[in-house]
């Protein structure tokens, strides 16, 4: 099969090493590294590493993996990228190929183990990469808001909020299905509710008339309020993080199975803490 354009896998790997120092300013960005890996023994060999990297947050090390194959990344590619980051250590990792992936391949990548997150991009997604994802509105009252690493924002009418976030490489409804999404929305401030402390009892309140024996936990997070809910019929717990916005109170709603809970209530905060106010007049 013909490439759309002249270039080898060194020009595609070193189009993959700019885009990252791009994206990535103020890290620390090598080609061709090679590492011993702490299983294997052997020296691995890294195309793109970045290190002190912001993901969600956090500084963190990642890895790019550049393939420019005449075919799809297929389940096994990914898979073998994941035994890679275990061996050398890492978490975080990115496929970088020319001609897409397959449905396994972008699934595996994104349901895999806690502490291993893997996305798989084309070269014309990563120059889009970390780009805003939505800017979702209610009234005179928007937000600015990133998607977290390896996840999107959905800002299409769905019927009961203003966007929702969920794993690359899924729809809404296979995102459900697999129980790992969030919702987002956007409540303005009035006289009967004005802080985040009286949106949450109202909440409550209106949960525990439709499930009475709903328990609910309350955890502070700096500028960011999280509360779990644990409601019987529920196919996994529901978290919420609240912020304060100053005329309205932004609040996300994550779903998502217990092996991921914590990866996942991280790129709750993250979006969160990354949200900025506009005023639409």
């Amino acid at each position: 099969m013909k490439k759309n354009c002249i270039m080898d896998w060194k020009e595609y790997e070193q189009q993959v090493f700019e885009e990252c120092e791009r994206i990535y300013t103020g890290a620390i960005v090598k080609r061709n590294v090679r590492v011993r890996g702490i299983y294997s023994q052997r020296m691995r060999q890294i195309d793109v590493l970045v290190e002190n990297a912001i993901i969600d947050g956090t500084k963190k090390s990642i890895l790019y993996d550049a393939k420019y194959y005449n075919k799809k990344v297929d389940i096994k590619e990914v898979e073998s990228f994941i035994s890679m980051l275990k061996d050398t250590g890492q978490d975080k990792g990115v496929i970088v190929t020319e001609l897409g992936y397959s449905i396994a391949a972008i699934r595996r990548a994104h349901l895999g183990e806690e502490n291993i997150e893997v996305d798989v991009l084309s070269l014309s997604d990563l120059k889009q990469f970390q780009s805003i994802g939505a800017i979702p509105y209610c009234g005179n009252h928007a937000v600015v808001i990133q998607s977290p690493f390896g996840w999107i924002i959905d800002g299409k009418q769905n019927g009961f909020s203003l966007a929702t976030i969920y794993p690359r490489g899924n729809t809404l409804e296979s995102a459900i299905e697999h129980k790992e999404w969030m919702y987002l929305h956007i409540h303005e401030k009035d006289e009967k509710i004005s802080n985040i402390v009286e949106l949450m009892e109202y909440q409550n309140q209106r949960v525990l008339m439709m499930y009475p024996m709903a328990k609910f936990k309350v955890v502070n997070n700096n500028e960011i309020v999280i509360r779990i809910a644990d409601i019987e019929t529920y196919p996994t717990p529901e978290m919420t993080g609240f912020r304060d916005m100053g005329k309205f109170i932004l609040y996300i709603v994550l779903f998502c199975p217990e092996n991921v809970k914590q990866r996942d209530i991280n790129k709750l905060c993250y979006s969160l803490a990354s949200a900025i106010p506009v005023s639409i007049k």
